[in-house]
């Protein structure tokens, strides 16, 4: 039976319901631990399938290690018993980055030597390795620790899932998107459905006005950014909802110049 993985999805604060939905057609229960964190339980293939098949998830990572850290001795110790080589590769490079809320180990930039430190002793432990260059792809690590937990987690996700690589229909700098991918996909998951406008208190305006314009079935962008609800909408209507979130497949082929992200 393959090795069963802990999982985390990040989201957009207050969407974090869409992606444990996505989750869940995807055939992976979650619960939703934290703001903007779904996390769940899956073996090693879930990594990509997630990476590649979720739209509204903003990174998959790796819950390494969950531990109490009331000091950083217990921190040290702690986060060199967790089996790092199982991830990362003698000559990759692990940038740690982290946070801290209401602990005793306020120090963020002590909190990540202290996990660099200890990491970097298991790997030339297990590795068998003089000393680590670091010259290959990175392995982002970050420690968070919330109320004297202390959390660790393996970014799988590279520059993130909001960043789809689809052809941009603007030449307007990215940095000027009026939204990101993830988010312009959220928007278009949680829409109405065609032909049903958007009711308060049970009351539909448009009951008995054969004047009033009706909703149709259909999307209008009325924003001129650089595509990416556009786009999105394309891939829900076009194709399957198990397919592909865009940028990995036809998307990213449109045009030579794009393609699928990393």
């Amino acid at each position: 039976m393959p090795m069963q993985v802990d999982l985390i999805a990040t989201s957009t604060m207050g969407l974090e319901a869409v992606v444990a939905r996505e989750l869940a057609d995807l055939g992976y229960p979650s619960r939703i631990v934290e703001v903007g964190r779904i996390a769940f339980q899956a073996d090693e293939r879930a990594i990509c399938r997630t990476n590649l098949w979720l739209r509204t998830a903003g990174r998959v990572l790796i819950q390494a290690g969950s531990f109490p850290a009331a000091d950083f001795g217990e921190l040290f110790d702690r986060t060199y018993a967790l089996p790092w080589d199982r991830w990362i590769a003698p000559n990759a490079a692990f940038p740690v980055a982290g946070r801290s809320l209401k602990s005793q180990l306020s120090s963020v930039p002590a909190c990540q030597r202290i996990v660099k430190k200890a990491v970097a002793e298991k790997l030339i432990a297990a590795h068998g390795a003089a000393r680590l260059e670091e010259t290959g792809p990175p392995c982002q690590i970050e420690v968070s620790v919330l109320k004297d937990v202390a959390t660790l987690t393996l970014d799988t996700s590279g520059s993130g899932l909001h960043k789809p690589g689809i052809p941009r229909l603007s030449a307007r700098p990215a940095q000027e998107d009026p939204c990101r991918g993830a988010c312009a996909t959220k928007l278009l998951e949680t829409r109405p459905a065609a032909g049903r406008p958007l009711l308060r208190d049970g009351h539909d305006p448009n009951r008995g006005r054969a004047d009033r314009p009706q909703p149709r079935a259909g999307f209008e962008s009325v924003f001129c950014g650089g595509g990416l609800a556009d786009a999105g909408s394309v891939a829900l209507a076009s194709r399957s909802r198990r397919s592909p979130r865009p940028g990995t497949s036809e998307l990213a082929r449109a045009d030579p110049r794009h393609g699928p992200r990393r």
